[in-house]
């Protein structure tokens, strides 16, 4: 990551927020953390930067990733990057909207930021050659996919769709390296 400019969507705690830590740690040039919550975004950026991890540019932005068209802007405005990291998500939703008693709203919501978030990036970003784009399905997608907890069939089935079109992406973005992650337990 020496000398790269990486933005990461959820990266103001959690996993993102680590990806943001080590990538300064690893020298890169320029990080950029995303969140939909503007004190989320301040503190990791004043926590980045009191930290002094390394010599790279440490910025915060703004994007609600359900506002479509706002994420579609944003990513179109970056330019060229090296690297994305997906780590946003609403886990409330899924977590709040178990089976069976979850409403067809709340399930295609569950998609907005966790699929619909990462396809609209893949979409829209210019990454330069060596690029890479990075998914999760969030902290226990990895579980999920594999042996999904009792209730849990709409949580299931977002980090299915996020593996798959991981899959699909990787073929159409070539040679951008596109991966999942599947956190989980081990």
């Amino acid at each position: 990551l020496k000398d790269k400019s990486i933005v990461i969507f959820g990266g103001t705690s959690g996993v993102g927020f680590g990806v943001a830590h080590a990538s300064l740690l690893s020298d890169a040039a320029e990080v950029l953390v995303v969140s939909s919550n503007p004190e989320r975004v301040a503190n990791a950026v004043k926590r980045l930067q009191d930290g002094k991890f390394g010599k790279g540019k440490i910025h915060g932005e703004v994007v609600n990733a359900k506002d479509q068209e706002r994420l579609k802007t944003f990513v179109i405005g970056l330019g060229e990057v090296d690297h994305i990291v997906w780590t946003s998500g609403d886990s409330d939703i899924i977590t709040k909207n178990l089976f069976p008693n979850f409403t067809v709203d709340a399930a295609k919501a569950a998609f907005d930021v966790r699929f619909w978030g990462p396809v609209i990036v893949a979409q829209n970003a210019k990454f330069r050659a060596g690029g890479s784009l990075t998914l999760t399905g969030g902290i226990r997608s990895g579980t999920l996919l594999v042996k999904p907890w009792s209730g849990f069939s709409l949580g299931s089935g977002v980090v299915g769709a996020v593996d798959s079109v991981t899959r699909g992406l990787a073929v159409d973005l070539a040679p951008v390296r596109v991966n999942h992650i599947a956190l989980g337990a081990v």
